[in-house]
């Protein structure tokens, strides 16, 4: 019994001897690095290219010195995932819902310079003369336009995409945090991002709340206990099934032979060109496709099978 204690303890020994030295040797090497966003941690790992560092640290520098609220919700870390792939591109379009102050403006403007902003404001939270005034301070500026109007006014979301034929690279939903806000906003928005593009919706917990208290303005959240029909947390769990459609009553002739895009199911118009679903604690994003994921209706539809085809 002696022995075996014994040998027990040399493993436990051998085992913290192990997760030193690798630990050691994991931090020297520069395979991964961590660093701050507000308040939050953010990791990098071995197969984080140099370009996507960088990226990295342009929106790290840019979340510790805003003004904007969004490091509350600890929002740093997850943007600093979401947005890295559009660091430095040229010619980009974004569009914010809900304003508030001008912040968050300000934050994406720094991350982004030579981009082209949109926003668009009702004034519930600080008033409709505070929001004309960030409209008439916007005029003044060569890459930013304001519009005054409700998210959920489908005229309204209409003629702001009128205005921007070519569409939107980003869309940031900060806005009112219904039920109605969101979802209205994204069933109509959502044709208007462009290809590899995305769409973030900020401040979910309200997906969760009764009535028209905390962080809705006035208005009722839609909200309530988990599986609630026609909440945009609902809606968004849906999507997964919609990336998934081409397996649905499977397995199907299509399936084996990794055959894609025969499925049919889908929940808002244009989400057949969802690529991906991405959500964080209070915050949920989707990734448009690029057009460089799939060959439809073949064989074998990954792109890396089918370059040569």
């Amino acid at each position: 019994m002696l022995a075996e204690k014994k040998l027990q303890y040399m493993k436990v020994l051998l085992y913290i001897a192990f997760v030193f030295i690798a630990g050691m040797t994991y931090g020297s090497s520069g395979v991964g690095t961590t660093a701050r966003v507000g308040r939050c941690t953010i990791a990098t790992t071995a197969t984080t290219a140099t370009t996507a560092t960088t990226a990295t640290k342009v929106i790290v520098d840019a979340f510790a010195v805003t003004s904007a609220t969004k490091e509350t919700h600890c929002f740093g870390f997850m943007y600093a995932e979401l947005l890295a792939p559009f660091v430095g591109k040229k010619e980009l379009t974004i569009m914010e819902i809900g304003l508030d102050r001008g912040g968050s403006l300000k934050l994406w403007r720094s991350i982004f310079p030579d981009a082209n902003f949109y926003g668009i404001e009702n004034g519930n939270k600080h008033g409709l003369e505070r929001a004309k005034q960030q409209k008439a301070e916007a005029l003044k500026e060569d890459n930013v336009i304001i519009h005054l109007g409700s998210q959920d006014d489908v005229a309204f979301l209409q003629n702001v995409m009128s205005e921007v034929p070519k569409g939107f690279d980003i869309i940031f939903d900060d806005g009112g945090h219904s039920n109605k806000n969101q979802i209205t906003s994204l069933q109509h928005l959502w044709s208007a991002i462009k290809p590899g593009g995305l769409y973030v919706i900020e401040d979910l917990e309200t997906q969760y709340y009764q009535g028209t208290g905390f962080g809705c303005y006035g208005q009722e959240c839609g909200g309530g206990p988990i599986g609630k029909k026609g909440t945009t947390i609902e809606l968004l769990k849906n999507f997964v099934d919609v990336l998934n459609k081409d397996f649905h009553g499977g397995p199907t002739q299509w399936n084996s032979q990794w055959n894609i895009g025969h499925g049919d199911y889908s929940v808002i118009n244009g989400d057949r060109d969802l690529a991906s679903l991405h959500c964080y604690r209070n915050l949920c994003a989707l990734r448009k496709l690029g057009g460089k994921e799939f060959v439809l209706h073949r064989n074998k539809g990954c792109k890396a099978d089918n370059a040569k085809a």
